[in-house]
């Protein structure tokens, strides 16, 4: 990196802080449309269905989950490469630096991939109790009326 101007640095900053955004925003996009997928068909549907279901839920979630854990790692890199730019860098570096780098960002780093895989086994633990028929649409019964009600108005 030392061969990079500062601009190029701050360049390439910019560029995987948007990546990583994007990646994890195409994580929660698969994950909720999975949920909602679940949530409407998961207790209908047979048990190879299910399993095509879970291929693809865990093939579109480990890829954007990845490409967000790879993504940060390098901006975190960038991150203390312009601080270690010190004054070239620093009216322009925003707060956006110093939160991916250090400490915070390592913090940071590691609690998102945490969260994502807190995410990932929620959704499959989602399905087992659809599937169950513990959570489905409808749940409400219509009231049965008692008999005692019915006979006393005869």
């Amino acid at each position: 990196m030392k061969n990079l101007s500062d601009y190029e640095v701050l360049e390439l900053f910019d560029t995987y802080i948007y990546s990583t955004s994007e990646y994890f925003m195409q994580f929660l996009a698969v994950y909720f449309a999975y949920l909602f997928a679940v949530w409407l068909a998961g207790a209908k549907l047979r048990e190879n269905m299910v399993a095509a279901m879970l291929f693809l839920y865990t093939a579109f979630t480990v890829l954007p989950a990845s490409g967000s854990f790879v993504s940060f790692g390098v901006a975190s890199e960038l991150a203390g490469e312009i601080l270690n730019r010190g004054e070239s860098l620093a009216p322009v570096a925003n707060s956006s630096v110093v939160l991916y780098s250090g400490t915070s960002g390592a913090f940071i780093h590691y609690l998102a991939v945490g969260l994502q895989v807190i995410a990932y086994l929620a959704g499959l633990l989602f399905l087992r109790e659809v599937r169950k028929g513990n959570l489905v649409l409808g749940t409400s019964k219509p009231e049965q009326p008692d008999k005692e009600r019915v006979e006393s108005r005869v």
